[in-house]
């Protein structure tokens, strides 16, 4: 779902965004994660990429709890100190692997702002 939703608002190119007229499921989308994991288990050493995935998502929450940390008083759900308190630990969590998993990890987030920057120029819907 991911990539169909990166589809919809042109972070990859749209086709990904295309469902199927019976199921309504983006079937490319799925068939394309489908073979990068393949790849990925075929190819990868399964233990880096689970460590590169976990520290992807450690600094995805970061964002989360930085984003909610900014949010006025009014919006927020909880007191700030729950978001300063997940920021620092996820943070920490992140930073505490190994350096190689962390270097691969900014590879593959450089990675993807670059295939985003790609995208978004020369796939732009008309105005």
């Amino acid at each position: 779902r991911m990539l169909f939703a990166m589809g919809r608002r042109l972070d990859l190119p749209a086709f990904f965004e295309k469902t199927d007229s019976r199921s309504a499921v983006p079937v490319i989308s799925v068939f394309f994660t489908g073979a990068v994991i393949l790849a990925l288990v075929l190819l990868g050493n399964l233990p880096q990429i689970a460590a590169t995935a976990s520290f992807t998502i450690l600094l995805y929450y970061s964002i989360a709890n930085l984003a909610a940390w900014r949010l006025p008083a009014e919006q927020r759900r909880f007191p700030r100190f729950v978001q300063v308190i997940g920021l620092v630990f996820c943070l920490s969590m992140a930073l505490s692997l190994d350096w190689q998993v962390i270097l691969t990890g900014f590879g593959v987030l450089l990675a993807g702002f670059a295939l985003r920057t790609i995208v978004k120029r020369f796939y732009q819907q008309p105005s």
